[in-house]
């Protein structure tokens, strides 16, 4: 509207109602309502100028505080963590040194561990090498590593040994070791122990015995190997054939890889073929490797159907191989059809589809699986939707810290699934129930904080090193609990003592703590390094770092040559003493191979002629 009283003034569109209403009753236009309402706006507009300026700077000293918090209390628990570590180690080192486990009740070395990787391999000081050197233990590191120059010799060992604990516990380390110090004493006791474990892939198929005597062969107990087996011997073979170039290596990793993967090319026909019936049933599967295999075979046993444990691993594995090696194709290819059709949380836990209701276990192995989305973001197609996955099974795996009244994660634990509001809860299982201080809860919590830094993440770690410190510390060390049910109080329960300080404690559960509190050159989430299925830190093959080593490998090759014809010497003077194994047990009743004639005075006469190459060479 206009008015003539005064002239031509054009009203403005927000005040039109307040000025025709102001017209009505005076008659004439107000030239002042207009001024007034533009000094209100730009009084509201100070006023609001000044309330968001206040909330940022509020929000700024927040997350200063915060910041500062944080700091505080990593400075604090990173202190505690390298303590809790040395008290851990001079009651190893005064009761049991050399052993591969302590047990703390006992006083005494614990066997536990001897069935997996053999007696006296010094199974905690190989798996702590890495703990020790990142939180810069230098004396105990001394220690560690005098024993291991002088006293670890795995050629002693002439028990069987199960072929996957030792390539990723006792072969990883070293080569950790060695990737973090550059000591060339860790690669030779690597190669050791590499040498050792060549001898189980003497099997008619190529496939690895899950079990074989050093630098002997492979024994009858081990014909069958499991999926998760076979996965974990695949990573630090691969990695050794890069790091020293030797060809052996590179063709114990293919043989691994090479029947999963004629098994998978197979599921893709069968599947081409199921498009092409136009069968709906059979075209949405993923891809389930069999669970166990036979060696003689090279073929999965029959009726071995797939299980959840050796799929988790295989695809940790492969992703990890796929960056550590810079690109390892063939691994890639298996870990893109294992993840296919698999980013929901309930396709990787055992509780049944379709109940609204339901129960079941949770095996702590499942955690890992956060690492692997985190590392897999790049090759999907999904990264968002992976990664809110890999945030939800983080959340989930890190509120096992919560439970109960000790604020200690048991090993075994039960999963409450809810259809109808698509959510998880862990819970306790009902009784004699075991608190070792498993990593796999304290790795998924050290890869949330190093993404998102929330501090509920960093309180939950400080918690459970807490909770580690104050129930499972003894005058003799560090040692698991055991809930039991109280007698004649079916729910009231007490702790009992299992005796036996685990190697994983020092060498990963311990380390996973420290490096949320006390971040250092180790950057994970920049990809330079990478965790082994072990929990054991490799540098990538396209790092700096992997150069540097690969350097000091080649101008030191002439020891390096030397070590691997020694190794030689013991695996031939091994085979033909032979210690009552009976090879062709494995091999098959009709294979000849170890009685015939030709083959035995080879062996006879290798040691002498390799010995007189050896003084030639050096000469």
């Amino acid at each position: 509207p206009t008015q003539t009283l005064g002239g031509e003034i054009r009203t403005r569109r927000i005040m039109p109602i307040i000025a025709y209403c102001y017209r009505l009753i005076t008659g004439r236009y107000p030239r002042y309502v207009e001024y007034s309402l533009r000094m209100l706006a730009l009084l509201a507009g100070v006023c609001l100028i000044f309330l968001l300026s206040r909330m940022l700077l509020l929000r700024v000293d927040e997350s200063n505080s915060a910041t500062l918090n944080a700091e505080k209390l990593a400075l604090k628990e990173a202190s505690l963590a390298r303590g809790t570590v040395q008290h851990a180690w001079r009651q190893y080192r005064r009761h049991s040194w050399g052993a591969n486990e302590l047990a703390p009740g006992a006083v005494a070395p614990s066997k536990e561990a001897d069935r997996l990787v053999g007696r006296k391999s010094g199974l905690t000081i190989v798996e702590s090498l890495a703990t020790l050197h990142l939180m810069g233990l230098d004396e105990e590191l001394l220690q560690a590593q005098e024993w291991i120059d002088n006293r670890f010799d795995f050629t002693n060992t002439t028990e069987p040994v199960s072929t996957a604990a030792t390539s990723s516990r006792l072969l990883g380390g070293l080569l950790s070791a060695f990737s973090l110090t550059e000591h060339l004493p860790f690669l030779y006791k690597a190669l050791q122990v590499a040498e050792g474990l060549l001898v189980a892939f003497d099997t008619p198929s190529g496939l690895p015995a899950s079990a074989a005597v050093p630098f002997q062969g492979p024994v009858a107990a081990g014909r069958f190997i499991s999926l998760d087996e076979m996965s974990q011997l695949y990573l630090e073979f691969a990695y050794l054939h890069r790091l020293t170039g030797l060809q052996k290596y590179g063709n114990a990793a293919d043989a691994i890889l090479a029947p999963l993967r004629r098994h998978m090319d197979a599921r893709i026909a069968s599947r081409g073929e199921a498009i092409l019936a136009n069968d709906s049933a059979s075209i949405g599967f993923s891809w389930s490797p069999p669970g166990v295999w036979d060696v003689r075979t090279g073929a999965p046993t029959i009726g071995a159907a797939s299980n959840l444990s050796g799929v988790l691993t295989l695809a940790e594995v492969t992703i990890k191989a796929h960056l550590l090696l810079d690109g390892d194709r063939n691994a890639l290819s298996l870990f893109q059809e294992l993840l296919s059709g698999r980013l929901r949380l309930d396709a990787w836990l055992n509780c049944q589809s379709g109940v609204e209701e339901d129960e079941c276990g949770f095996n702590l192995t499942v955690c890992r699986l956060v690492e692997t989305l985190l590392l897999s973001m790049g090759q999907s197609r999904d990264p968002f939707v992976q990664r809110d996955l890999a945030y939800q099974l983080g959340d989930l795996c890190l509120s096992a810290v919560q439970l109960g009244k000790f604020n200690l994660w048991p090993d075994q634990l039960v999963l409450r699934r809810s259809a109808a509001r698509h959510s998880f809860q862990l819970m306790e299982a009902a009784a004699n129930v075991r608190y070792s201080a498993r990593p796999e809860p304290v790795l998924a919590g050290l890869l949330l904080w190093s993404r998102r830094r929330r501090m509920r993440h960093l309180r939950l770690l400080s918690l459970t090193l807490r909770s580690i410190a104050r129930l499972m510390r003894g005058s003799n060390g560090y040692e698991g609990l055991r809930r039991v049910a109280a007698a004649g109080s079916p729910k009231s329960s007490l702790l009992h003592s299992d005796n036996r300080q685990p190697s994983y404690l020092l060498g990963q559960t311990l380390k996973y703590i420290y490096m949320a509190f006390k971040p250092n050159r180790l950057n994970l989430v920049s990809g330079e390094w990478v965790f082994n299925t072990a929990g054991q830190l490799l540098p990538v093959c396209s790092g700096r770092q992997f150069g540097e080593l690969r350097q000091l490998v080649l101008n030191n090759w002439i020891e390096v040559r030397r070590q691997l014809e020694v190794l030689a010497l013991v695996r031939l003077n091994r085979r033909r003493k032979g210690f009552g194994i009976d090879l062709d047990e494995l091999r098959g009743a009709g294979s000849v191979r170890s009685r015939d004639l030709p083959g035995t005075l080879l062996i006879a006469v290798a040691p002498a002629l390799l010995t007189l190459f050896a003084r030639q060479f050096s000469m």
